[in-house]
This record gives C-alpha cells, sequence and structure tokens, in this order.
C-alpha cells in the first residue's frame, strides 16, 4: 500500500498510519514463497490483516501461501503465524538528517584573510547538505589553504578549496543500516518412498494386514515447498509418522515443507493442516480382502404371489392383461395393476372388471370410463394369492364392454 490506496485498505488503523510518510514496500512472491520489507532507510514495514497490526520494523516478513486455505503463513519470533491477508505498508519517521546546523561548526580565524562560507540544500531524500568553501581575502597570499574538519570520533586535513559533506554524516549508522535476510532456508522436510521390502520397520502399528496383497512405492511430486504424494492404479496410501500412523486411502497427501522447523504440513480430508514430522508412505491393498457378511433380511410371503388367470378376449380392438412390472408395498408385498381398454374408436355404455373365486363372480373395477377399466390387487399375507380388498384367492379375470357404440 501507499498514500493512494492507503485509506480502503487500512480500516481503522488508518488514522494513526496517515500521519506519517509513508511508502510502499517491495514485495516479492516465488510460487508460494512471499518476501515484504522497505527498501528505503529509516522506514519500518507494518502489515496489516483483518483486525490486527503487527510492526516488522526493518525486518523483512518472510513467509509463504499455505495452499490448502489460501492464508499466509509469516514467520515471527514465536514461529509461524497465520494471516488472512497481507497488506504491508512502509511507516516512515521523522528524518534525522534533515535537522542539523552550522551552528557552532564552523569557527572563523581572527586573521582578516581567513573567508569560510557556506550554503545549505536539502536533498531528495529530505536530508541536509552543506557545500563550505574556504577562501583568501582579496589582497592576501597564502601558501596553504586548508579546512579542518574535526568529530569526536575523527580528526583530518582536507587539502581542498570546495568541500562538500553530509551534516548528519557521522549519524550514518543508525539511520542508514538495515539487516537483510538471504530468504527462506530450503525446503528438506524428511520423505522416504517404501516398498514392500521397506515398509515394516516404520509399520509398528500394523496397518498393513497380512495377506496376499500388492504394494507399491508412491507417487511424489516436490516443488519448491509444496508437496503431493498419492498412489496410482487403485492402491491406498498409508504414511508412518514418527509417533502414529496417517492412513489417507485414496486421497493424496497434499501440503507443504515448513522451511523453518522442517516439518510437513499436510492437509487431511477437511482440509486442515496437520503436522507430519516425516513423510515415508507406501502404497497398497489386499488382492483377496475378507467379505463380511451382511445380515440378509428375509423377504416376506407376499413378496411373491400365484397371479390369477384371465379370460384371453379374441375380440379385435380389446387390450386386457397386467400391467408389468410388479409394484411393491412399503411392508415389501407385490400389487399387480390389471387394464382393461378399448384400443379401436369404440365407447361403452359400461365397462368392468370381473373377479372370480370360490364365493362367486365380483365387479372389481376401482377406475373405469367408456373405454377402460383397471384394478390394483395384491399379494395376501400368504403369498398364495391376489386379492382385492375382501375378494380373496381370486383365480380368474374377465374384461366386459357393455352397448358400445
Amino acid at each position: 500500500m501507499d498514500e493512494s490506496n492507503l485509506e480502503e485498505n487500512s480500516g481503522k488503523f488508518y488514522s494513526g498510519l496517515s500521519s506519517n510518510p509513508i511508502k510502499a514496500p517491495v514485495i516479492t512472491i516465488e510460487d508460494c514463497a512471499v518476501t515484504a520489507f522497505c527498501e528505503t532507510a529509516g522506514f519500518s514495514l507494518v502489515v496489516l490483516d483483518e483486525d490486527q497490526m503487527t510492526t516488522f520494523g526493518e525486518y523483512e516478513a518472510a513467509g509463504f501461501c499455505n495452499p490448502l486455505t489460501q492464508k499466509w503463513q509469516i514467520s515471527q519470533d514465536s514461529g509461524f503465524n497465520t494471516f488472512n491477508r497481507l497488506n504491508a505498508v512502509c511507516i516512515g519517521q521523522e528524518k534525522k538528517c534533515n535537522a542539523c546546523t552550522m551552528d557552532g561548526i564552523i569557527k572563523e580565524d581572527s586573521e582578516p584573510y581567513n573567508l569560510i562560507n557556506y550554503e545549505v540544500k536539502e536533498n531528495s531524500d529530505g536530508c541536509k547538505t552543506a557545500n563550505v568553501t574556504c577562501s583568501v581575502a582579496d589582497g592576501w597570499d597564502c601558501a596553504i589553504v586548508q579546512v579542518m574538519l574535526t568529530s569526536y570520533h575523527l580528526s583530518f586535513v582536507m587539502l581542498a578549496f570546495n568541500l562538500l559533506f553530509n551534516l548528519c554524516l557521522f549519524n550514518f549508522a543508525e539511520s542508514c543500516l538495515k539487516i537483510r535476510y538471504p530468504g527462506l532456508p530450503k525446503c528438506e522436510c524428511p520423505s522416504l518412498l517404501l516398498t514392500l521390502l521397506t515398509y515394516k520397520e516404520y509399520d509398528v502399528s500394523g496397518v498393513v494386514l497380512s495377506g496376499v496383497r500388492v504394494m507399491a512405492p508412491p507417487q511424489f511430486v516436490l516443488e519448491n515447498c509444496t508437496v503431493s504424494m498419492y498412489c496410482v492404479d487403485d492402491l491406498e496410501l498409508v504414511v508412518f509418522d514418527t509417533d502414529k500412523t496417517h492412513q489417507f486411502l485414496n486421497r493424496p497427501a497434499d501440503g507443504i515443507c515448513d522451511p523453518y522447523t522442517q516439518k510437513w504440513l499436510i492437509g487431511d480430508k477437511d482440509g486442515t493442516l496437520i503436522k507430519v514430522n516425516r513423510l515415508y508412505g507406501t502404497c497398497w491393498k489386499l488382492l483377496n480382502p475378507p467379505v463380511t457378511q451382511v445380515p440378509v433380511t428375509p423377504k416376506p410371503a407376499c413378496s411373491n404371489c400365484e397371479l390369477a388367470d384371465f379370460e384371453e378376449q379374441d375380440m379385435h380392438g380389446i387390450n386386457f392383461g397386467y400391467l408389468y412390472p410388479y409394484i411393491y408395498t412399503e411392508d415389501g408385498c407385490i400389487s399387480m395393476d390389471m387394464i382393461c381398454r378399448r384400443t379401436d374408436d369404440l365407447e361403452c355404455h359400461d365397462v368392468e372388471i370381473y373377479a372370480q373365486n370360490y364365493d362367486g363372480i365380483f365387479p372389481i373395477a376401482s377406475h373405469k370410463n367408456a373405454t377402460f377399466a383397471s384394478v390394483r390387487l395384491v399379494c395376501d399375507s400368504r403369498g398364495f394369492r391376489l386379492h382385492y380388498n375382501s375378494i380373496m384367492e381370486i383365480g380368474k379375470l374377465t374384461c366386459m364392454f357393455t352397448d358400445c357404440w
């Protein structure tokens, strides 16, 4: 940030920052690594998060972006701290190099031939510079002309007519000294790709089951500090840490290497980063895994039933029969829809379906019009025959059309 966008991006911190000199920091991002610093001496790096302000001063803010949570991990004295956003600005202090004066610095000798003049100017960086001229008055001739410069720590003689020097020369260490770090350390978190011959040493909890199995080392991709370990061919990934075992199954172990602690930060199934001391992984599966017997719930007797015969119609233009497939009721019993309809252009005064059992013949159509009749029959609880309401054990069905035109 700089003066052009500080107000819209600094929120409640704006009033406290805007009264100071403002400059934009230098921010470099390479893959997931980030570095922010102030390149101008006397400016202090400040990072604003959503609800907090962190001052890094003359030090760099170095870290990386967590690709899983899309949040910044920035190194501080206590380790890595999480930042939701990285709004950085350089805040300047009042310059000490513009408050200097020539009072008491220049001493003129009492001799009339000794003339010393100076001109004070302000540079583009805000510091003052004095141009001092030592000359000889008219009518005088000197063998040596010299300017003596003395401080508490330094005394020297310059044989020159013009001397250009910074009035705050002896404060340069305080205003210009800046510590630079070389950047993030190398990512050297431990990893190992295990095979059938090497995994047993690390599988102390016996996660890999005995039996006929196939094993292979996982695929491993490490780019800068980001990592992805995964299996192919339907094998399941397991990672043996120093104190526990992580079963990723068919998921990859994706994450980053913390370059300061040299520990892995790997995303779990919820996307949360977990600390893994070492990434020792293998891929495996049983060729003939044990089959868990699932209890079989017996079907009710009414799930299968003997269908009633129906009288074939020889007349042209008539369709009479069952509709397939079966329909199952909530208690698991089958039911069948029987339809009787005309397929020609005739309409009838009445269309009816009759059911015959040991007690007689009964009309049972539940829906009908001038060309159509239907009824739903349900299997009885014994699984013997279909029935309709109280008409049980239906053995035969007949379709009847009356007064058609």
